[in-house]
């Protein structure tokens, strides 16, 4: 073989391997680049709402609503233990502090405790006045979104709080608190107090000792328009749920 052709045969051998090289990387790089977007990407701050929940009122009813579901007190610890979970990400997104308190209540009659919303009254607390039977909606639970006056965020312990307590000397009365309140036919009620002092007690009425209204009421929760909230509880209820 002549020196020419030597040199033009390994001038092919190099090209080809320069073209397999730089192939290689590039289909390396494109790799890579396709893994980074498959991951899950964090919400941007437009997608979240002010201050990690919506505090502009809410829908007055919705055909989304699940038929109500019988559940024991254990099923209902559960299902707001885990919903708590969710709102304790949810808060630190928005800079909020959160609570499982949302609902206490100081000396009163016997009546049933309950909020009102334009679907129907949810039974809150049993007496047995008028008891279960007497309402077509049941609590499940709830938390409470407030903000702090020292900055803290996320879960706050408030379980040895008494009634005069509230929500404790941090509460930052001159912003919004808001009640989610978790009913048995899936929906997430809300109730939103602007400013003011308020406690675990507000938005709620009782039932007299005969198990009857006891003066006038208006609506207190609405249907959130959180819609994460939404989904969360009715992923929640899953698998408490057979259809």
């Amino acid at each position: 073989m002549s020196k020419r052709k030597i040199i033009v045969t390994v001038t092919i051998i190099v090209g080809i391997l320069v073209g397999t090289v730089a192939t290689l990387n590039y289909y390396l790089s494109t790799s890579h680049v396709k893994n980074v977007k498959s991951k899950k990407e964090l919400p941007s701050k437009k997608e979240l709402p002010p201050k990690g929940i919506q505090i502009d009122g809410g829908t007055e009813s919705s055909s989304s609503h699940l038929n109500t579901i019988v559940l024991t007190e254990y099923q209902k610890s559960e299902i707001n233990h885990d919903f708590l979970d969710w709102a304790i990400d949810r808060a630190r997104m928005g800079n909020m502090a959160v609570t499982d308190l949302y609902f206490n209540h100081g000396s009163g009659g016997h009546g049933d405790y309950f909020a009102s919303t334009p679907d129907g009254d949810i039974q809150v607390q049993d007496m047995n006045n008028p008891g279960p039977s007497g309402f077509s909606i049941h609590a499940i639970g709830g938390v409470t979104f407030y903000t702090t006056l020292s900055g803290d965020t996320g879960y706050q312990d408030l379980s040895s709080n008494s009634i005069a307590d509230g929500y404790g000397n941090d509460y930052d009365t001159n912003e919004p608190a808001v009640k989610y309140l978790l009913a048995d036919n899936g929906v997430v009620y809300e109730s939103i107090h602007h400013t003011g002092v308020n406690g675990p007690g507000s938005g709620y009425y009782e039932m007299d000792d005969t198990g009857k209204l006891d003066g006038t009421k208006e609506y207190t929760f609405y249907e959130s328009k959180d819609s994460a909230a939404q989904s969360e509880l009715k992923s929640i209820l899953k698998k408490y749920t057979t259809n």
